[in-house]
């Protein structure tokens, strides 16, 4: 008979406490996460640490996340940095993450390329300051959970899926942060996207101008709430479909204020699938050269 080894574990939520958490710094060059000898203090992270895979010089590490701790911890903070023009990339395709925040590029390049298993997280942020440049890769039996994703806050955010699951309540492509914009990507070619409702931009109500493109040539969109393309003045937000099919239960731009928005949705191929498509203030463009749209309201948009 053959053994069967699982290294996916379940994740079961831990209750943090402070008293014990602490700062854990990655030492190493390349090497694997459970090799307690890379972490300063020694020993690999644990409930309620904020871990740090941080540098600052030319150098291009990657990190192979294995975690022997069972139950897996729950770390308070994740970031993958280096302000010094190298890169550090984190590898999952064993084991399960979970942590309450993950940066990704918090203001330098910062890269997390996941196939395999979870990664279980509340908030996650790619490009956080104005010059970070954050970038996820999900691909084969990969999952992500989050409450919020935010793909580029201040810096660019890059999330490339070419299969596994994403599973989110919320997530914008760029949202601005008081005056300070990003720009931000996303491009999904395979695999699963679920989320309750997305901003492709969201410029709060400042208007300053975040930018946020979702490029779709494959897989599966759901949005069960509202796919809205940009919420408010300065913003500008697009969807490019050629392949794949997405549903959301409605689609368009609903914004506070009229002034300088732009929301433009551009198909040449795949399947929409939505009850409504809506522009508040006729700011709104729908091109359909190919493929297939189904809906039941059309409001007052350039179509």
């Amino acid at each position: 008979m053959k053994k069967i080894l699982f290294t996916c574990f379940i994740y079961i939520t831990l209750a943090i406490q402070p008293s014990q958490a602490s700062d854990k710094y990655w030492v190493c060059d390349d090497d694997s996460w459970d090799n307690s000898a890379c972490w300063n203090p020694v020993e690999q992270p644990e409930d309620g640490d904020d871990v740090y895979l941080s540098y600052s010089d030319l150098e291009e590490r990657v990190v192979n996340y294995a975690n022997s701790i069972f139950p897996v911890p729950e770390l308070n903070s994740l970031t993958i940095d280096n302000i010094g023009g190298g890169s550090v990339t984190l590898i999952e395709d064993q084991d399960t993450l979970a942590s309450s925040v993950e940066y990704i590029g918090y203001d330098g390049s910062g890269i997390f390329s996941q196939a395999g298993c979870e990664n279980i997280v509340n908030d996650l942020y790619l490009g956080y300051q104005e010059t970070g440049d954050g970038t996820y890769n999900l691909s084969d039996a990969g999952g992500l959970r989050a409450n919020n994703e935010i793909i580029s806050r201040l810096g660019t955010g890059t999330f490339n899926q070419s299969g596994g699951t994403n599973e989110a309540n919320y997530i914008a492509i760029s949202k601005c942060d008081g005056a300070e914009c990003g720009s931000g990507t996303y491009n999904l070619s395979g695999g699963s996207l679920s989320v309750t409702n997305m901003d492709v931009a969201s410029s709060g109500s400042f208007g300053y101008e975040g930018v946020g493109v979702f490029n779709q040539s494959g897989g599966r969109v759901t949005v069960s709430d509202r796919l809205n393309l940009a919420d408010s003045r300065g913003a500008s937000g697009t969807y490019n479909i050629s392949a794949g099919t997405l549903e959301a239960g409605e689609l368009g731009v609903w914004d506070v204020d009229q002034t300088g928005i732009t929301g433009v949705f551009n198909q040449t191929g795949g399947t929409v699938a939505t009850n409504r498509v809506v522009s508040t203030f006729d700011n709104f463009t729908y091109n359909l050269e190919d493929g297939s749209l189904t809906t039941d309201v059309i409001d007052p948009v350039s179509y």
